[in-house]
């Protein structure tokens, strides 16, 4: 497989972070495309100077042992307005609308508009609404951390949400600045935006009509513990939303992952952020008054200062602590496990059509009756143009 990564003697250990391309002082580092989509850095030697910069911050260098310690753990929920915006309980909106209301900066994901995951500047709580919701492939940093940089040099509170490793990747720029509020995620592994982006064009060629939205998971369709992605499709006079698995298949097949993800040293609860956030799945077992399908979050707070900021918005939240032992989720326990049949997708997907890649290696039920369109495996619902 063709991969650049000049700061990583073993190139299947880069998470892509950035902290090696935001930290050279000559900008000899670029972030390149391998052939799977994921991003790499690589080092122009005519540039470099040999500072070591780049090595000594890299994240992957060293082990994940003298990091936060979580001790707290809740399952939440917001109001049921935010919680209809939100990808389950509402703790994010939470945290970064008191960041907000302080004239700080909140750092999220949020899908551009050519459908690529990207991290965003938000200065203002009409700008979060993009951040809701889930996405299921690894976002773009490039400049993202050198901002960060800047709007804690002039004092401004950042709140900084990301996978493990782009917390890692920030935190080892920043150390444990107090203007800055990390919060990490329960991660599965991040997908590859090639597959993403060619699943997108997949739908368009069959449907023959362009893609002009996005949702990975529909809650609000289809209920927060189901997992289907909406792609609103069409044209300003007539608009239509295909719902399918598809993509939903491969993400949990762990086939279009990033190489890293099969080996993190952050699926633990050895947590780098001041927060961890995620779905509380488990709580209609354990607390199953606590529970309904607008969805809860799971948040542990890591940190003194998470501790200090949690303190100043609970009181607007439901709140239930809870024995995290209950609610335990493997991606708090192990990294994925590399699926044995990995490299036969590759090589399925380089030399065939995606029609037949996928064919291939999604479970046939997905393109059955069950979805409504027994050819192509998704079903379209005509949608209101206001």
């Amino acid at each position: 497989m063709k991969v650049s990564c000049s700061v990583l003697e073993d190139w299947r250990l880069c998470t892509g972070c950035c902290a090696c391309y935001s930290v050279c002082p000559v900008e000899a580092i670029v972030m390149k495309e391998n052939n799977e989509g994921f991003l790499y850095p690589e080092i122009d030697m005519e540039k470099c100077i040999n500072c070591g910069k780049c090595i000594k911050i890299c994240p992957s260098h060293r082990q994940n042992s003298t990091q936060n310690i979580f001790f707290a753990s809740f399952a939440l929920k917001n109001t049921d307005q935010i919680r209809k915006i939100s990808q389950s309980g509402g703790a994010f909106y939470a945290l970064a609308a008191l960041i907000l209301a302080q004239s700080g900066i909140v750092y999220g994901c949020v899908l551009n508009d050519n459908f690529i995951a990207v991290h965003s500047r938000i200065e203002s709580i009409e700008e979060l609404m993009p951040v809701h919701g889930s996405k299921y492939i690894q976002s773009e940093i490039r400049e993202t951390f050198n901002q960060v940089h800047r709007d804690l040099n002039e004092g401004k509170m950042v709140l900084f949400s990301g996978t493990p490793c782009q917390i890692a990747g920030l935190k080892a720029i920043e150390g444990d600045n107090p203007n800055l509020f990390l919060v990490d995620l329960v991660c599965h592994g991040v997908n590859s935006p090639k597959v993403w982006k060619r699943y997108l064009h997949w739908i368009e060629e069959v449907c023959k009509a362009k893609c002009i939205g996005a949702n990975f998971r529909d809650k609000i369709g289809f209920g927060w513990k189901e997992h289907v992605e909406t792609i609103l499709i069409g044209k300003r006079d007539e608009k239509w939303l295909i719902s399918s698995k598809i993509f939903r298949s491969l993400f949990y097949s762990s086939y279009i992952l990033r190489e890293s993800c099969y080996s993190c040293q952050y699926t633990n609860l050895n947590r780098l952020g001041d927060f961890t956030i995620g779905d509380c799945w488990g709580i209609d077992k354990y607390m199953p008054d606590f529970y309904d399908e607008m969805g809860v979050s799971l948040l542990l707070v890591n940190s003194k200062k998470g501790q200090m900021l949690f303190d100043l918005v609970k009181e607007y939240l439901d709140i239930r602590t809870i024995d995290i032992s209950k609610v335990m989720q493997e991606q708090l326990r192990k990294p994925v496990e590399r699926p044995q049949k990995r490299e036969k997708f590759w090589k399925c997907y380089f030399s065939n059509s995606f029609d037949n890649t996928i064919r291939r290696f999604v479970p046939q039920s997905f393109f059955r009756y069950i979805f409504g369109y027994r050819l192509f495996g998704f079903r379209k619902r005509k949608v209101s143009n206001e």
